[in-house]
């Protein structure tokens, strides 16, 4: 049976909605007793999207009443007969875009920012302010995914799907739907990180080379060396450092609630060492031991001071911790205690790696002398 949406225009120029049913060949149509006016202003263009809304809603009642009487057996228990008036809000009334916000509202992790931009893409794919719970299918999700790998490269639709995922999870515990219809969809992660590291070379042109801020100077450079994220660099503390053993001990934020590797140990080098502000030494409590701009205008900062360095890479503060795990295996430390230093929960982290080095290797063979031409 089909039931779809119609629109008929009428004399004066406004369309009337009515709702087609075909079935064995034989068609009807119901009005639906809603008019949408002329388009004049962009009021009226608000007023015809909502009446529009308000019958793509009627019609998909029409289609889940048909397959309650038909298809029953094989209905989820949400759509059963005895659950369709008990859930009738839940499938008709609740706008999972104002549950995002509410998500949003709740979320407490550091990559909150990922979590806003997430919605604000799924607004962007559904074009529209309302989404039914009864609306997000399988189909409707592959849907999301491929809008997403459409509008953007690398890692970023795997990272905006990813917060999609976790935010049909939320809605699961709110029983606003009852599967995830995104868990059995892959989100692959494309391998960037080859452009996105700095040579030993670069390090130190950076340590020569001005910045508009010493302190995201002073901050990054320590990241190179301790393979710290952006977010354990802004929220580490003086207590945090054990000096005279020159032990730095954090709780990872972006693993904290995942890994068992969340707590690091780890051995500063010379030049971390010399990277700590002096007063450091002398200071102790909860003190920060950089003060540092917003992320976003350090990026802006860093780009800046990246060019000005003379190094034609796409550098964020990311690329310090990428910097550290490359240049400890090109150093022939072995992947299980470059892993460690790292705070990866496994080894499959870091093996990610490899193949920058593998191209490093091949540099280095093809710099061998050449053998004369009367040799062979």
């Amino acid at each position: 049976m089909g039931i779809t949406l119609f629109k008929r225009k009428l004399k004066n120029g406004r369309t009337s909605l009515y709702i087609n049913y075909s079935k064995n060949g034989k068609r009807r149509k119901e009005s639906l007793g809603i008019i949408l006016e002329v388009p004049k202003d962009k009021a009226i263009r608000e007023s015809n999207n909502e009446k529009l809304r308000i019958a793509k809603c009627i019609v998909l009642q029409r289609e889940l009443s048909y397959l309650q009487s038909s298809y029953k057996t094989y209905l989820p228990s949400v759509l059963q007969k005895e659950n369709l008036e008990e859930n009738s809000e839940v499938l008709f009334n609740i706008n999972l875009l104002e549950t995002f916000n509410e998500y949003i509202a709740q979320y407490s992790n550091k990559d909150i920012r990922l979590v806003k931009a997430a919605k604000v893409q799924l607004r962007e794919y559904i074009n529209s302010d309302i989404l039914l719970p009864v609306h997000v299918t399988n189909p409707f999700c592959l849907g999301f995914q491929k809008f997403l790998n459409s509008k953007y490269k690398g890692n970023t639709p795997a990272h905006y799907f990813k917060k999609f995922k976790m935010f049909l999870g939320y809605c699961i515990e709110k029983n606003y739907i009852e599967i995830n219809p995104a868990s059995n969809i892959r989100t692959p992660q494309h391998n960037a990180i080859t452009k996105n590291i700095l040579t030993p070379e670069e390090i130190s042109k950076l340590a020569y080379t001005a910045c508009k801020s010493p302190e995201l100077k002073r901050a990054f450079l320590f990241a190179c060396y301790s393979g710290l994220r952006w977010s354990d660099v802004v929220n580490l503390k003086m207590s945090d450092i054990d000096y005279e053993s020159r032990i730095l001990t954090i709780t990872q934020q972006k693993v904290s609630k995942s890994s068992s590797c969340a707590v690091l140990h780890l051995y500063l080098c010379n030049s971390a060492v010399r990277l700590l502000n002096k007063n450091s030494q002398t200071q102790h409590g909860e003190n920060n031991v950089f003060s540092l701009p917003s992320h976003a205008y350090a990026l802006k900062i860093l780009k800046d001071w990246i060019s000005e360095a003379g190094i034609r890479k796409h550098i964020t503060f990311h690329c310090a911790r990428h910097t550290f795990v490359t240049l400890l295996i090109s150093n022939g430390v072995d992947i299980k205690t470059v892993s460690s230093l790292a705070g990866h929960s496994t080894t499959r982290h870091t093996e990610t790696y490899m193949h920058i080095i593998d191209k490093n290797k091949k540099k280095a063979i093809d710099r061998m002398p050449e053998l004369p031409d009367y040799i062979l």
